[in-house]
């Protein structure tokens, strides 16, 4: 059983999508992960959070992602927001990553610093925290492209309702309030975290990366706020 690992400047880059049992154990005796964060991972039942242990930091994140839209003209309006949930492991010299399908991105991250030295030395030049910083940083700018999507489809409602009411009009706008709904929870526990963050709050993740915290706690706002 092998685990995907990219050695850059003394830093590893694992990652894990879709993991099994058997590669979660081995990171359990590889780094010493709890067992209890592990199996929370696998039954989705965290919400985002920072903890710290003694040799590594967990930071959850929710991601938000849309289902497979079905077939017909009006599939996009009938897209479902789901919770893609990734878990980071933050060590002196490591990043383990373990998400799903939910988060394609992160595994583009992953082979841009597998296939081009250029961008390993890019992400994993600074450390595992600067990694982790390019990582989230990602995620949420990606977020914001369903706030976008969202403010659109409202807008598509109300040239609707101007013009007829219809119970497939009632249907989008119920999916949406859904979806803004969806999206909020996910998104707003992550303000306060990145707050922290910004202030110094954890010295393990303060001195020069306090600006790139403000950076992702600046777009989070823009977003809920949108």
């Amino acid at each position: 059983m092998t685990i995907p690992k990219i050695t850059h400047n003394g830093l590893s880059f694992i990652n894990l999508s879709k993991p099994t049992d058997e590669q979660l154990k081995l990171l359990n005796q590889a780094f010493g992960f709890s067992m209890l964060n592990l199996e929370d991972y696998q039954y989705k039942t965290q919400i985002p959070k920072i903890e710290f242990y003694k040799d590594y930091i967990l930071f959850v994140l929710d991601i938000p992602s849309y289902n497979q839209p079905g077939p017909g003209k009006n599939a996009s309006k009938k897209r479902r927001i789901g919770i893609g949930e990734v878990d980071f492991f933050i060590g002196k010299d490591y990043l383990v990553v373990i998400h799903d399908d939910r988060t394609p991105q992160i595994d583009e991250l992953f082979e841009m610093c597998k296939t081009n030295e250029e961008k390993r030395k890019e992400f994993m030049d600074k450390g595992a925290a600067f990694l982790f910083y390019c990582l989230a940083d990602n995620l949420v700018d990606t977020s914001f492209s369903y706030v976008t999507e969202l403010t659109n489809t409202i807008d598509s409602i109300d040239r609707q309702l101007e013009e007829k009411s219809s119970v497939a009009v009632i249907e989008d706008v119920s999916l949406t309030r859904r979806n803004i709904v969806v999206f909020e929870t996910m998104i707003k526990p992550t303000l306060p975290i990145f707050a922290d963050l910004e202030k110094g709050k954890y010295a393990e993740l303060g001195g020069e990366m306090l600006p790139y915290w403000s950076n992702i706690r600046t777009f989070i706002i823009t977003s809920i706020s949108h």
